[in-house]
């Protein structure tokens, strides 16, 4: 539901898509962009603010300290700043289809990879409940298919198809609900292509990020 912004809030965060183009990846992109908004709306509605994105994000100037940008993460001070500042009393969401900030999505899954490694490696600065709370959302979405393939070799393999059916029918109603409020909603006809996409992200993400060589700022 979106929040009238009230001119006193020190923080207004906003949605900032990708540009719709031709190709699967382009519409994974926008499928992990639109889920990444609903969860750091959600988490600000539930009051826990977390992250934002700095090209569609307003903060106040009287509560900004550069103190918490002394750190060895190199990238994500979006994030830094509204997870050290941000309250669920100074803090609105705005889901207005005007002021969305649109750019151009990384043309390659090479490039799109290092920018959300770069991105995801802001994450370890977050509250602790917020962190275990993606975790469980992550591990989940893993465990999901990873039960599937399981009991798809066992008398129980109807009960796994029926469930994985009605999973996707409750992520497609979300997707278009989610989709058409902030302009997304070709992505809901895609839904077991990005779900299986979503959860091989997740288990490469999990792999991978351990062996992630560490960057700093200059």
């Amino acid at each position: 539901i979106t929040k009238v912004v009230c001119p006193g809030s020190d923080f207004v965060l906003g949605f900032a898509p990708f540009f719709r183009c031709k190709g699967l990846l382009n519409k994974f992109q926008r499928f992990e962009c639109l889920l990444t908004a609903i969860q750091y709306f959600s988490y600000a509605n539930a009051g826990n603010p977390y992250m934002g994105v700095g090209r569609n994000m307003l903060f106040s100037r009287k509560i900004f300290d550069p103190q918490i940008f002394d750190s060895d993460i190199a990238s994500g001070d979006d994030d830094l700043l509204v997870s050290a500042l941000a309250t669920g009393s100074n803090t609105e969401i705005c889901m207005d289809a005007e002021t969305f900030v649109y750019s151009e999505a990384p043309a390659t899954i090479q490039r799109y990879w290092r920018q959300k490694i770069r991105h995801i490696s802001s994450s370890i600065e977050y509250k602790m409940h917020v962190k275990i709370l993606l975790t469980l959302f992550s591990l989940t979405q893993i465990l999901t298919y990873i039960l599937f393939i399981s009991l798809m070799f066992t008398c129980c393999w109807h009960i796994a198809i029926a469930v994985l059916i009605a999973r996707l029918g409750i992520i497609y109603l979300g997707l278009k609900k989610s989709g058409t409020l902030l302009k997304e909603e070709d992505l809901a006809n895609f839904t077991p292509i990005l779900d299986i996409s979503l959860t091989l992200y997740y288990l490469i993400l999990a792999i991978s990020f351990p062996f992630k060589k560490t960057t700093t700022w200059n």
